[in-house]
């Protein structure tokens, strides 16, 4: 019997932690217009993921130097482990730049952007 104590995880949350989770994924990120988003009660909203009931759509920002079609597998297969057997649709949203050396440990603006909590997938 579950416990009515434990805190409710909704398949949105469990699958942006999962995501986030895989070492290349810089962020996630809702895509054009921000149509990949999943609103959830209380006003709040998981940009970068959205969950139907056969399928979800994820949206994300990745590290250079990784070959996008393994990595398009290995985000399904994270997706599939949290909700089950679903349709998984990935968009490449961007390619987080690395910070520069020297520059004192200030990020690149397009760090930054990746960085932002808008687009660090809860928001």
């Amino acid at each position: 019997m579950p416990d009515p104590a434990a805190p409710v995880i909704d398949p949105a949350d469990a699958v942006a932690a999962a995501v986030l989770g895989h070492p290349t994924v810089a962020c996630l990120d809702g895509g054009p217009f921000g149509a990949i988003v999943s609103y959830l009660p209380v006003r709040r909203r998981v940009l970068g993921v959205q969950v139907a009931a056969r399928s979800a759509r994820v949206g994300v920002v990745v590290r250079p130097g990784v070959a996008l079609p393994r990595l398009s597998e290995e985000i399904g297969a994270l997706v599939r482990g949290v909700l089950g057997p679903v349709s998984v649709e990935i968009t490449f949203c961007d390619i987080a730049e690395e910070i520069p050396t020297g520059t004192g440990g200030a990020a690149a603006p397009d760090t930054q952007r990746a960085a932002d909590g808008d687009h660090a997938g809860l928001a």
